[in-house]
């Protein structure tokens, strides 16, 4: 039966957010207890003081990891997501919207280059979307001082693929630094701008997860492009 089949597609999802609560909820309990312990110890001396913010710091970055494990998980699996018609242009609109601060103020250009053939295709649009906004977030937050940032978005379609190329004219990436590491997880190679190192591994993920691949070409001071190849989805 069709409730039997989703039932069986979702349960591995289904066990991953139960585990989540399982783990977030004693954690929750000790940051509540931590705050009780704040009010007990208002008059205590700076020792205390300090070991109450430790307490809180530690516990605190504890649930920004399990946070960011949950949603590793939630896209670990393509399968559990809806595939769905994408409309490209929709969806790089969409992330301008969300960007449209840090695009004024930064003064960033866009040019967007979609072949007629690319504009909609099967995929999981979250996805898309999430990889798009990652990628574009990123250029702007690594842009040079004192230039407006240039991003040009290309996309078109050959095969069962989609190919999506995304270049910066930014401050660019040292690869023989960053080597293997530069999607891994908690990597970061600019420790001059605010980050947790967990955008490119995210991107990567979301990526793979919809049999694509990503691939990446920078030099310092001249900028990034980045080339990802999505397999195009079929609905279910």
């Amino acid at each position: 039966m069709e409730t039997d089949r989703y039932i069986c597609k979702n349960h591995g999802l289904f066990k991953r957010l139960i585990l989540s609560h399982n783990i977030r909820a004693p954690i929750a309990k000790i940051i509540s207890l931590i705050d009780l312990l704040k009010d007990e110890c208002v008059n205590h001396d700076d020792n205390a003081q300090i070991l109450i913010k430790y307490l809180t710091d530690s516990a605190m970055s504890l649930d920004e990891v399990i946070n960011d494990l949950t949603n590793i998980l939630s896209v670990s699996r393509a399968e559990n997501q809806n595939i769905e018609l994408v409309n490209l242009p929709d969806i790089i609109n969409s992330v301008q919207d969300s960007l449209e601060v840090q695009i004024r103020e930064s003064g960033t250009s866009l040019q967007i280059y979609i072949d007629e053939n690319a504009m909609y295709f099967n995929s999981i649009k979250s996805y898309v979307n999430s990889i798009i906004f990652n990628l574009v977030s990123n250029a702007i937050k690594y842009s040079k001082r004192d230039i407006h940032p240039s991003i040009i978005i290309k996309a078109k379609k050959y095969d069962d693929r989609l190919l999506l190329v995304i270049t910066d004219y930014g401050i660019g990436i040292d690869l023989n630094k960053a080597g293997t590491d530069l999607f891994g997880l908690y990597k970061r190679f600019n420790f001059s701008k605010e980050g947790r190192g967990l955008g490119l591994y995210m991107t990567k993920t979301q990526v793979e997860s919809l049999g694509g691949t990503i691939d990446v070409s920078s030099h310092l001071g001249v900028g990034t492009t980045f080339t990802i190849s999505l397999q195009l989805k079929h609905n279910n």
